[in-house]
């Protein structure tokens, strides 16, 4: 299944720059993610071009996950292409300053995927819950 983007969004009480250090970072977006594993990255701050695999545990198998750091405007915006056995996107978060922290939008376009669009949201809003967590507490 096909779709053309999807578009999700959120306020986190944290300044952007925060907010932009947390997907730019390779171990602190492994974090986020779940990841189990990182393979081809050293760690630390990501720059354009480069490319990794995390991990991820499921129930009932591994699932890998290609990575490649697209571009960055620091701090309002960072762009990923992402791909694995049942799904592939380009992944923009922007982060704006707003009164008390930052609004931050998830855009997945060019998105392919087995995955329920129901599935995908619990998924990704299970995400955002886990940014909220790493930034704010």
């Amino acid at each position: 299944m096909a779709n053309n983007e999807e578009t999700r969004e959120f306020i986190v009480h944290a300044s952007k720059e925060d907010a932009f250090d947390l997907v730019t970072n390779i171990d602190s977006l492994a974090k986020l993610l779940l990841a189990t594993e990182i393979r081809g990255h050293e760690g630390g701050e990501l720059k354009p071009g480069d490319t990794w695999t995390y991990v991820h545990q499921l129930p009932d198998r591994k699932m890998e996950n290609d990575v490649t750091f697209v571009e960055y405007e620091a701090p309002t915006k960072a762009v990923f292409k992402s791909k694995n056995a049942i799904s592939s996107a380009t992944t923009t978060w922007t982060f704006e300053d707003i009164e008390g922290g930052t609004h931050v939008t998830h855009t997945q376009s060019e998105v392919e995927s087995q995955m329920p669009a129901a599935q995908r949201d619990e998924l990704m809003n299970a995400v955002f819950e886990r940014f909220k967590d790493l930034l704010e507490d």
